[in-house]
């Protein structure tokens, strides 16, 4: 592994750019509107899709396994504990104020980081959003807030989320999240607020389309997800505290197959002080998991962990840092136990500017753990096949944990540069991720992760943009492009999403239109499925949306794929030629 000094050094000559953020006043709309549409805009993150609603989706950040990349929604770990796998399907876009990737002393390989929105309660607010596709993609969102007594204010979210199979039933999924909060205000400074939800999708996959022009269905998957919250914040001047728990419950099953269930109790304490020019935080937490799955009756894991950050601002440089040290006992079978570290730190060096010019370095690395799914799972994969890996997509194989090694190194840097400007900003980066690899080996129609101390390198480029153009137009660009370690001069995974938007008040503002046009380009690939390995693209698809605003209510038209290309994701799982949508949108206030 490189040091981190030596990389540190080169920040200082080499440009950077800091974490990638989607927020809500920047989004309008995306394609479909589920997870995916939003996850997949963000740098290095390719997801796996069988390109219907309702499949279950994994992320592979920057071409590795998908446990490498954390998950947090509003500070708390969002991914399962047992496999490390994020379910995006059992979240709504609708709920969430922004949307980031950056590094992390926690995520390896990056920390997707997803903060929820609360809605104005000055009057009792009501929204209520319906969509409608051609080929039978539709949804139902709901949220009302408003403030009981002077003390107390109170949210209530509902999503009703459907697919019907290109309207002939040979595949078909059901969303269903509901939630709800109540935030009660002691003091100036004292907040507490307590959240109850609870998602499910059941999904049918579509049926794999064979070179011998045969079809086979996949057996229907259901997931589900049921958490409670509860937080008591005190903010002053210059400092914070917060006091947390957080249960959840998530399931997996694939009928009669497969298995996998999780409960987890989470707690928290953090404070933060900050000045002019300083900031120190701390927060001790700890996490108590409870798992089973194919191979395992009963594991349980019990992690505390110290997590420290700062910063400074002197002579307009910034300065950051933060590191993180737990350690976890893990109790397998019948006393079995097992304790094994973890520990990660991450740096951030921000130059002055120089006109509208900064450069940015970011470096993270650490040791953390394999999930223990990965370690201890013993099943066929024709039971959960995972499409990330070939060997994972097999069902002629079986996989059976056997790692003995608990954790894996990672280490990371960025270096780039970014500019903001009053109607523009931008950013480019390089990005270069170091670390022992979990990499699948075979013996005897046998899968396990491995122990291999060596390391698989990846080196990408991402980049975003926005500029106001002339009158009510603007542009948006965000990409990547993930390189060959051995010869950067060939892409092995590219992704561009660039779009033309127009916005623009009439008739001294009763009518209001919103509108855009966008090109996704999506790369040469390699992808893998039960059909074995192959490479797909390039694809290059337009779509178009339209929304007119009049006293709160939006009427929305839209198409994906204009020119109905016929392309895959994965291999044999097609994606439909065309879709045409119409949409309502109703805010109302009382």
């Amino acid at each position: 592994m490189k040091s981190a000094l030596r990389i540190l050094l080169l920040s200082f000559f080499v440009t950077a750019a800091s974490a990638q953020t989607l927020s809500r006043d920047r989004w309008m709309t995306y394609a479909y509107e589920d997870m995916n549409d939003w996850l997949r805009r963000l740098p290095g993150i390719v997801t796996v899709d069988y390109g219907v609603a309702g499949a279950p989706l994994v992320l592979r950040p920057w071409g590795r396994e998908p446990w490498m990349l954390g998950v947090s929604r509003n500070g708390i770990p969002w991914h399962r504990a047992s496999d490390g796998l994020y379910e995006s399907n059992l979240d709504s876009p609708e709920e969430l104020d922004s949307l980031s990737v950056g590094h992390s002393s926690d995520g390896r390989l990056g920390m997707i980081s997803m903060t929820t929105r609360t809605l104005p309660v000055d009057t009792p607010l009501t929204e209520i959003s319906m969509r409608e596709g051609y080929y039978g993609f539709g949804r139902v969102d709901f949220a009302h807030a408003q403030r009981l007594r002077p003390q107390v204010d109170v949210e209530g979210r509902g999503r009703l989320f459907w697919y019907d199979g290109l309207r002939s039933e040979i595949s078909k999924s059901r969303f269903y999240n509901l939630s709800g909060q109540v935030t009660y205000r002691f003091s100036e400074a004292w907040h507490g607020s307590i959240e109850y939800g609870g998602a499910n999708v059941d999904a049918q996959s579509p049926y794999i389309i064979r070179p011998q022009a045969n079809l086979i269905q996949r057996p229907m998957e259901y997931s589900e997800r049921e958490y409670g919250s509860a937080r008591l914040t005190r903010h002053c001047e210059r400092n914070a505290l917060e006091f947390g728990a957080h249960v959840r419950q998530d399931r997996v099953t694939r009928e009669r197959y497969f298995g996998l269930q999780e409960q987890i109790w989470y707690g928290y304490a953090s404070s933060d002080w900050h000045s002019n020019a300083a900031r120190v935080g701390t927060q001790l937490s700890a996490e108590q998991v409870r798992m089973s799955f194919p191979g395992i009756d009963r594991l349980e894991q019990l992690t505390p962990k110290l997590h420290l950050n700062g910063g400074w601002t002197f002579a307009r440089i910034e300065l950051g840092a933060d590191g993180q040290i737990s350690s976890t006992r893990e109790e397998v079978r019948y006393g079995e136990t097992k304790s094994f570290s973890q520990f990660g730190y991450h740096t951030r060096f921000a130059s002055p500017d120089f006109a509208t010019f900064r450069a940015v370095a970011e470096v993270s690395g650490g040791q953390a753990s394999v999930p223990a799914f990965w370690r201890y799972a013993h099943y066929d994969v024709r039971n959960y096949p995972r499409f990330f890996d070939e060997v994972l997509a097999d069902t002629s194989l079986s996989f059976r944990g056997r790692r003995t090694d608990a954790t894996d190194e990672f280490f990371n840097w960025s270096a780039g540069v970014e500019t903001n400007g009053r109607s523009w900003n931008a950013s480019l980066t390089w990005q270069e991720h170091q670390g022992q690899a979990g990499r699948f080996a075979i013996l005897d129609s046998t899968v396990w992760v491995t122990d291999s101390l060596a390391n698989r390198d990846v080196r990408g480029i991402s980049y975003q943009g926005y500029a106001k153009l002339a009158g009510p137009f603007s542009v948006q660009t965000v990409g990547s492009i993930q390189l060959d370690l051995h010869d950067t001069q060939i892409p092995t995974e590219n992704r561009l999403f660039t779009r033309l938007i127009f916005s623009k008040d009439y008739f001294k503002s009763p009518l209001h239109i919103d509108a855009y046009a966008a090109y996704e380009h999506i790369g040469t690939r390699w992808a893998v499925s039960e059909l074995g390995g192959r490479v797909l693209g390039p694809v290059h698809v337009l779509h178009v949306r339209i929304e007119a605003t009049i006293e709160g209510v939006t009427l929305v038209w839209g198409a994906e794929n204009l020119t109905a290309q016929h392309y895959e994701y994965l291999p044999g799982y097609m994606l439909i030629r065309k879709e045409e949508y119409f949409g309502l949108r109703w805010t109302l206030r009382l």
